[in-house]
């Protein structure tokens, strides 16, 4: 099984905005309110680029490098003010800076293809007689994914499963800008698991959400292994609320991230997950 990952982007520096008249407020993780009564319809509210060369396109690149004939599911996730008063655009590039194709759409999920020829993209939010707009992300990812693996609440399929009353249950925090799918830990393991991730935007009640999961799974031995610090006081509520859970905290086995690394920016160590996953409740 090779690795799927999704690419998050956010309203961040770098992104060509419409400021004229434009009203933006931030209202934590990255959260956007645009407000501007007087743009025009046509008009990109907002327009990332994958271009690298900084010196001929002055700006970094905001989206992710696609392949040629690759299919990538793109999901818009924004609330519009009236609903259909924006729509997505991907515009392909050549090498000469030419443009050689664009899709134009109103769904906030789109399958396509990156075409023959293209050596850059841009994807634009465009005005449609929008006033308001709440935007929180864009992700584009690989294609086979599903829709779910967009959500900030997403459970992968069991790995090696048996049967559902013992599993051990990977709780994820994902990194601000990816999500990937965990190939690296099935590689090191035979044993049944599932991993849980939550988005970096991941706003609901964690503990709630994970009891009412394991209630729906029936689940009667459920090894919770929490990969964040962020995790642990609530997996401790979650094991004084339901006896049938045991749990693997990460002051347990010592996380240790190197002084330049941001819980956000950086992915488990999954060697040492596995480590201490297997001194705990052994290797079967």
């Amino acid at each position: 099984m090779s690795e799927k990952s999704i690419n998050q982007i956010y309203w961040e520096p770098g992104a060509k905005i419409f400021a004229e008249g434009s009203k933006v407020d931030f209202s934590g993780k990255n959260e956007v309110h645009f407000q501007n009564s007087m743009i025009t319809s046509g008009v990109p509210i907002i327009t990332w680029s994958s271009a690298k060369n900084f010196q001929f396109y002055r700006t970094v690149p905001q989206l992710p490098t696609l392949f040629v004939g690759n299919k990538y599911r793109l999901v818009n996730d924004y609330q519009a003010e009236p609903a259909e008063g924006v729509f997505t655009r991907i515009t392909f590039y050549d090498l000469q800076g030419q443009e050689i194709g664009r899709e134009e759409f109103y769904d906030q999920d789109k399958v396509f293809t990156y075409p023959q020829g293209a050596y850059r993209y841009e994807v634009s939010i465009v005005n449609a007689g929008s006033t308001k707009l709440d935007f929180r992300r864009l992700q584009i990812g690989d294609a086979d994914l599903p829709l779910e693996a967009y959500e900030d609440w997403w459970t992968e399929e069991p790995h090696h499963q048996q049967r559902w009353d013992t599993m051990t249950v990977i709780l994820m925090r994902d990194g601000k800008h990816y999500r990937s799918t965990t190939t690296e830990f099935d590689k090191l393991t035979n044993r049944p698991f599932q991993v849980v991730h939550t988005s970096w935007q991941y706003s609901g009640d964690f503990t709630h959400d994970l009891e009412q999961w394991i209630w729906n799974h029936d689940m009667k031995d459920a090894r919770l292994v929490s990969t964040a610090k962020i995790f642990d006081v609530a997996l401790e509520t979650v094991h004084s609320d339901l006896l049938q859970t045991n749990l693997l905290l990460t002051k347990d086995y010592d996380v240790q991230l190197p002084k330049w690394a941001s819980p956000s920016l950086t992915s488990p160590d999954w060697q040492q997950v596995a480590e201490a996953i297997y001194n705990r409740w052994g290797r079967g």
